[in-house]
C-alpha cells in the first residue's frame, strides 16, 4: 500500500510542481546548483582524511538518495 501511496504521490507532485513555468530567478538557482553539486569538497574547505572516506561515501549516497524523492513525505 505504502508503494502505492508513494505512486501516486510522486506523479502528483511532478504535475503540479514540475509543469509550472519558472521564473528566471528560479532557472538561474538551478543553474548555479547544478555547478555548486559538481565541485569536490576540497572547494568548500574540507578536508576528507582517507580513514574517513568511506564515510563520507556513504553519507554524499544517503543525501543523494534524498535528493531523487519527490514528495515531502519521500524526503522524510
Amino acid at each position: 500500500m505504502v508503494e502505492i501511496s508513494n505512486f501516486v504521490m510522486y506523479n502528483l507532485h511532478s504535475e503540479f510542481f514540475y509543469n509550472a513555468d519558472q521564473s528566471y530567478e528560479e532557472k538561474k538557482f538551478q543553474m548555479k546548483m547544478a555547478v555548486l553539486e559538481k565541485l569536490p569538497a576540497s572547494a568548500f574547505g574540507v578536508q576528507i582524511e582517507d580513514s574517513m572516506r568511506h564515510a563520507w561515501k556513504m553519507a554524499i549516497k544517503e543525501a543523494s538518495r534524498m535528493q531523487e524523492q519527490q514528495t515531502p513525505l519521500g524526503k522524510l
